[in-house]
C-alpha cells in the first residue's frame, strides 16, 4: 500500500544495496561510494538543493526495514545523501571530496533546512521494483535523475530476478522439481531466493554460477542441488524470510551456518569445467545437456569464497572493500593473472595497515616488519597456526621466493609469479588474512583515531 509521509532525515537510510553499486554493507559505505564515484553529479545536485532552500525535486521512494525500523531509500539516494551532508548527518569517517563545497554552501546561504522530507512509502518490495524498473530516464545534468548505466541495470536485474533473460529463482525452482529434489507443488519465494543469491559470491558458495545467461554448476551436481534444496525449503517453510537475507552480512551469516552443518559444497567436489544446467533460447529457458564431470581443480579466483568480507568502517574504505570483492569474485586467473598479482600486494598492505591502526600498533618500518608486528598482536588475542608464523618469518627474507620482496618486484618491475604461487601465498596467509579482516570488522568506530 502506498502512503506519502514526512520522515525525519535521521530515520532515512541511504541504501547500502543501491543498484548503482550493489551491496556495500552499510549506509556510510553507500554514501562514500556516491561521493567518490559521482562527485561532479553530486556537486550539481548540492547546488540545486541549496539554491532551492533544501527542497528536492521529487520525493524519495522508501520502504521500512523489517528489523531496524529505518526507512531504506530505493530511489532518491543522491538527494537524501545531499540533505544529510547539509545537515551534518554523515559519519565523520566517510571520505568526502565535497566537504569544502558543503561548508561553503552552508556558510554562504541564509536558510534553515527542514529536518523532515516528504517520502513515498511502499510496503511491498515487488511494487518498489516495479517503480524502479520504470524510472530509467535520461539525466538533466547532475541535478536531474541519472540514467542507470549498463552495470547498474545489471545490478537491478540480478537483485530482483527481473532480467528479460533469466530469473535465477524461478529456473532453480523448476530444475529442483524436475530433478526430484523438490515436490511439484513446492514454490520457492522468488524475491527472497533471488535476494540471497543476488551476488556471484553467494551463488558460488552454493555451488552455482551464472554466465552469459546460463546457470552453471561449479560443484558436483548432487552436492550443489542438496544445498540449494535446503535453502529453498528453509524459505518455503518460512524459516528464512526476506529480512533474514536483507544484506550481505545476514546472507553470509546464513550461509556460514549451512557451511558449519556441512550443507554447502566443498572444494573437494569442485568441477574443473563448469556444467551448464540451464540456458535460454527465443522460446524461453530450457535445460542444456550437461558436460561430463571431470576431476576437481584449483579455484580460478585468488581469495576463497568463504573468506569473511571486510565491512566498511574507519579502517576499511569502500575502495578496499571493492578490491576484496574483485579478488574473490571478479578477477579470474584465466583472464586477469597480472592484475591479480599486482592487486594482491596492494590488498595485503592495506589490510595490514588497517589492522595495525585498529589495534594501536606501530605501523612504521618496512612492509614485512609491519606484517610481523600485526602477527605478534594477533597471537596475543587468538591462537594462530605455527605454519602461519613460519611463513610470516619468511616474508622478510629477500632471498626467499615467497617474500615481500617478490611481491614488490611483481608490482614495480617486470617479475611475474604463477597463479599456483599466488594461491600458495593466500593459502599460507589464510589464518592471517581471516583474523585481520574479522578483527577490524569488530573494531568499534569510536576507537578510530
Amino acid at each position: 500500500m502506498t502512503v506519502h509521509r514526512r520522515i525525519a532525515l535521521k530515520e532515512l537510510e541511504v541504501n547500502p544495496a543501491n543498484d548503482r553499486h550493489g551491496d556495500l554493507g552499510s549506509e556510510a559505505a553507500a554514501i562514500e561510494w556516491l561521493l567518490i564515484n559521482k562527485t561532479e553529479k553530486m556537486k550539481d545536485l548540492l547546488n540545486d538543493i541549496a539554491n532551492k532552500g533544501g527542497v528536492v525535486f521529487e520525493e524519495p521512494l522508501v520502504m521500512k526495514h523489517p528489523s531496524t525500523g529505518k526507512y531504506v531509500v530505493y530511489d532518491g539516494n543522491r538527494r537524501v545523501t545531499c540533505l544529510k551532508l547539509l545537515h551534518g548527518l554523515v559519519p565523520s569517517h566517510v571520505q568526502n571530496p565535497l566537504k569544502g563545497k558543503v561548508d561553503a554552501l552552508k556558510a554562504n546561504n541564509d536558510f534553515v533546512f527542514d529536518t523532515h522530507i516528504e517520502c513515498r512509502v511502499e510496503t511491498d518490495i515487488e511494487v518498489v521494483n516495479d517503480i524502479l524498473e520504470r524510472r530509467h530516464t535520461p539525466g538533466n545534468s547532475g541535478a536531474g535523475q541519472l540514467k542507470w548505466d549498463g552495470h547498474e541495470k545489471e545490478n537491478f536485474l540480478e537483485r530482483t530476478g527481473r532480467s528479460s533473460k533469466l530469473n535465477f529463482a524461478r529456473e532453480m525452482n523448476r530444475v529442483l522439481v524436475e530433478e526430484g529434489y523438490l515436490a511439484p507443488e513446492d514454490r520457492i519465494p522468488l524475491s527472497t531466493f533471488n535476494r540471497l543469491f543476488s551476488s556471484k559470491e553467494m551463488k558460488r558458495r552454493a555451488g552455482v554460477d551464472v554466465q552469459n545467461d546460463r546457470i552453471e554448476l561449479i560443484n558436483d551436481r548432487d552436492a550443489s542441488y542438496k544445498a540449494l534444496t535446503r535453502i529453498a525449503k528453509d524459505m518455503i517453510a518460512g524459516n528464512k524470510t526476506l529480512d533474514d537475507v536483507w544484506d550481505n552480512r545476514k546472507k553470509a551469516a546464513y550461509l556460514d551456518e549451512l557451511e558449519k552443518e556441512g550443507i554447502l559444497p566443498s572444494a573437494k567436489n569442485r568441477l574443473k569445467v563448469p556444467e551448464t544446467v540451464v540456458g535460454k533460447d527465443e522460446e524461453g529457458s530450457v535445460p542444456v545437456p550437461p558436460r561430463p564431470q571431470v576431476a576437481p581443480h584449483q579455484r580460478d579466483y585468488l581469495l576463497p569464497t568463504n573468506m569473511p568480507m571486510p565491512e566498511h568502517n574507519a579502517y576499511f574504505s569502500v575502495k578496499f572493500c571493492q578490491l576484496f570483492y574483485e579478488l574473490q569474485n571478479t578477477l579470474r586467473f584465466s583472464s586477469h593473472a597480472v592484475a591479480i598479482s599486482i592487486s594482491f600486494r596492494t590488498f595485503l598492505e592495506i589490510l595490514t595497515n588497517a589492522y595495525l591502526r585498529a589495534h594501536g600498533v606501530d605501523n612504521k618500518g618496512t612492509f614485512s616488519h609491519r606484517i610481523k608486528n600485526a602477527f605478534v598482536e594477533m597471537r596475543k588475542n587468538t591462537e594462530m597456526p605455527e605454519e602461519a608464523r613460519a611463513f610470516v618469518e619468511k616474508l622478510s627474507d629477500a632471498n626467499e621466493y615467497f617474500s615481500i620482496n617478490t611481491l614488490h618486484k611483481v608490482a614495480h618491475h617486470d617479475m611475474q609469479v604463477s597463479e599456483s604461487d599466488l594461491r600458495s601465498y593466500v593459502n599460507n596467509l589464510d589464518a592471517y588474512l581471516r583474523e585481520a579482516i574479522e578483527s577490524v570488522n569488530k573494531t568499534k568506530r569510536s576507537q578510530a583515531a
